[in-house]
């Protein structure tokens, strides 16, 4: 399950980004045990919030559960969604807000590297056509609605009034656009190709209409338009991944502008005065790259940074304790598991008490790995 912990006197409720999208509903079903909270999206992972990191902050703090943008890249292939993230602060003045992230990006472009720090930050400063809610299903993003027209064919309206960071119009035009861009972008590490290679034909039907086309029925072409986020075509023809990594090319439609992005120190936003969602409370946001463990909860504690993202296991127990902070569990979509080393003959994993590795591998015997499993306090 997702782990947040927030300042005592603080106010909770479940929404899905850090400013704008659809509002939450029922989700607050979700936290039986947590009062309401406010919309965000910074990172993924556990959350800890210390209100002594953010001094501006004279109200309440309000905080968010965290979600991967993509549902089914390396760490989440194949789960249906993911449970938004968010971190918001309720102020009497607008402020900057510090996060401290457990892991820095590989780069600034939304089509390069499928990763999952990659997709968190990326998703504050462009958007996909759908989005997720906080119970995972499928909600409108950049796109108002979409509908099957036949088996072969899906359209998406689009929404009307939106604008990209540069006051340029969002159009069908930025979507195609995005579309081809992505199986052409170089040396990808892990493409996004995945999401796109079904679409075997786009058609632009007017300005704030755009129909993709398939060889074959596919229905997971709306979830997939939940991964590929959308940049300007304007802005980012002819660009290279270190255009996008300086901010020349980095021109989205999401809450937050792309100020500057210093590697293994920080990433710095502002605020997108002209969204066209709800407006974020906080004029600045600085993600700062902590990637130690113990580094980034000593910063929480100090109050150097307001949240951090990734709280570390062995330090719940301190963190629930701490008065000043508290503790909220949820479920999440997210699946995590040990697997044995059970497919080779010789394991290197599987030693003797001297630490040699055994002639043999017992895990290659159901009956150990059923003896194992029987072992498993489930309940602890």
């Amino acid at each position: 399950g997702s782990r947040l912990t927030v300042g005592k006197a603080t106010s909770v409720r479940i929404m899905s980004t850090l400013a704008g999208g659809p509002d939450a509903g029922d989700d607050e079903a979700l936290m039986k045990d947590i009062p309401p909270l406010e919309k965000g999206r910074i990172g993924g992972g556990s959350r800890a919030v210390n209100p002594r990191g953010a001094p501006a902050i004279t109200r309440k703090v309000i905080c968010g559960m965290l979600s991967a943008r993509n549902p089914r890249e390396t760490i989440m292939q194949r789960l249906i969604a993911a449970i938004a993230a968010a971190l918001c602060f309720s102020l009497a003045h607008a402020a900057d807000l510090s996060i401290a992230l457990g892991a820095d990006v590989t780069s600034i472009d939304p089509h390069f590297h499928n990763l999952t720090p990659n997709n968190n930050v990326g998703g504050h400063i462009f958007e996909p056509l759908v989005t997720k809610d906080a119970r995972g299903r499928l909600a409108p993003a950049l796109a108002e609605s979409w509908r099957a027209v036949d088996d072969l064919t899906w359209e998406f309206r689009l929404r009307k009034g939106v604008k990209f960071h540069d006051g340029s119009d969002f159009t069908a035009a930025d979507v195609a656009f995005s579309l081809d861009r992505v199986p052409a972008v170089p040396n990808s590490p892990s493409p996004f190709t995945a999401y796109s290679k079904q679409i075997v034909d786009r058609i632009i039907v007017d300005p704030h209409t755009i129909r993709l086309r398939t060889a074959a029925p596919y229905p997971l072409m709306p979830n997939d338009m939940g991964t590929i986020l959308i940049v300007s075509a304007r802005a980012a023809k002819g660009a290279a991944t270190e255009d996008f990594n300086s901010g020349k090319a980095a021109v989205g439609t999401g809450p937050f502008r792309f100020v500057r992005w210093l590697k293994g120190d920080r990433i710095e936003l502002a605020r997108n005065e002209h969204y066209w969602g709800q407006k974020s409370p906080w004029e600045k946001v600085t993600l700062r790259i902590i990637t130690s463990d113990p580094t980034r909860v000593a910063a929480l504690l100090a109050g150097e940074v307001g949240a951090i993202e990734n709280v570390p296991t062995a330090d719940l127990a301190r963190v629930a304790k701490n008065p000043a902070l508290s503790l909220y569990r949820i479920v999440s979509h997210r699946v995590m598991y040990l697997h044995l080393d059970s497919s080779r003959d010789k394991s290197p994993f599987v030693t003797d008490k001297a630490g040699r590795p055994l002639d043999r591998n017992p895990l290659r015997d159901v009956r150990v790995r059923k003896a194992i499993s029987t072992a498993i306090n489930r309940q602890a």
